[in-house]
């Protein structure tokens, strides 16, 4: 066998199942990324913001809005970043 056994259970999907994933994972976080370049951005109404706000995923809001920069690194670039003010639970 050439491939890894996780490549074997991708193949035994079907089309629509493969697209499905890949919206979920790639797409969406997207889009996401989009509606926080439009908030930025683009001179909106209150109501349009509001609306802008709520289709984004709760998971990504809470990151993007609460969490610092730091926090969202991988663990080595934020010892990198604190030197001895690093704690693993930042």
């Amino acid at each position: 066998q050439l491939l890894p056994p996780s490549a074997a259970d991708v193949l035994d999907l079907s089309i629509f199942e493969i697209v499905e994933v890949l919206n979920r994972v790639i797409m969406r976080p997207f889009y996401d990324f989009i509606r926080v370049l439009l908030l930025i951005s683009a001179d909106l109404d209150e109501k349009t913001r509001k609306e802008i706000l709520e289709e984004m995923s709760p998971e990504f809001r809470r990151r993007v809005f609460q969490c610092s920069v730091v926090s969202l690194l991988p663990s080595f670039l934020q010892k990198l970043a604190l030197g001895k003010d690093f704690t693993a639970s930042t």
